[in-house]
């Protein structure tokens, strides 16, 4: 499925299609998006019945349950018991097949992904993304931030239970490296305390390339590698597959 996003003269982009009342002049820059997590970041399956998405592992103790999710239908909670300092760790198996996910130096990502409270007594959890760097063995972390929080990385600092949407990209110019998704969530040694997450996407900016030209004179850079996340977030939709995109820019003003 293709989507047509419509950008005017002022770099407003219109979801929607209908903003024209005639056929408008335009040009298509279409681009091509791959999303690396795949239909595992978007926690519809579970083949097994317990409660854990396929794709997925859990590195500790922690009971799990999909939910109605914001991406689809379903979405991954997890739940610690009240044991103290237990972290619950859920990791995507994805990016440990083999060496299909070693990415060169220089390459950048960037990744979305929603986020909640479902219990308010959320005392620390973040939604990670573990990279290894090979020259020196060594594990790196980068969180997903969130605008709503002014860009804290923390889920339980969310005043409420809504979904809330979490972006971040990074760059690793020393070293070839894997990447892991994770969900950390730490009880407070009294509660139960629950999460959950949804619809996430890990695109490769260093592969997609160059900006459609008038992206480029729009945002005065050449690369998708060179934008930030906050206009990533805005231009590159969910997908959990392989995506055509296409933006359409007025070539009649």
């Amino acid at each position: 499925m293709q989507t047509i996003y419509y950008i005017d003269r002022y770099g407003n982009i219109d979801r929607t299609g209908f903003r024209y009342k005639k056929t408008p002049t335009v040009k298509i820059y279409p681009v091509t998006l791959t999303n690396l997590i795949g239909v595992y970041g978007n926690f519809e399956r579970d083949s097994n019945g317990d409660g854990l998405a396929d794709g997925w592992l859990k590195t500790s103790s922690c009971s799990c349950e999909l939910i109605n999710g914001v991406v689809g239908t379903k979405a991954q909670k997890a739940t610690t018991s009240a044991d103290s300092n237990q972290v619950v760790c859920l990791t995507t198996t994805v990016f440990k097949q083999a060496t299909d996910f070693v990415f060169p130096t220089g390459t950048c990502l960037f990744f979305t992904g929603y986020a909640r409270k479902v219990t308010d007594n959320v005392e620390y959890s973040v939604l990670e993304i573990k990279y290894f760097k090979i020259s020196d063995s060594t594990w790196y972390w980068v969180s997903l931030k969130f605008p709503e929080l002014g860009d804290s990385t923390h889920i339980y600092a969310f005043s409420d239970t809504n979904w809330h949407k979490g972006r971040t990209k990074f760059c690793v110019t020393d070293s070839d490296f894997k990447v892991e998704c994770k969900l950390l969530l730490r009880s407070n040694g009294t509660d139960e305390q629950s999460v959950a997450m949804d619809g996430l996407v890990a695109y490769n900016l260093t592969n997609m390339g160059v900006l459609p030209l008038p992206l480029q004179e729009l945002y005065e850079v050449e690369t998708w590698a060179d934008l930030d996340a906050d206009t990533l977030a805005q231009l590159l939709p969910y997908t959990d597959s392989v995506t055509s995109l296409g933006f359409a820019w007025e070539s009649d003003v």
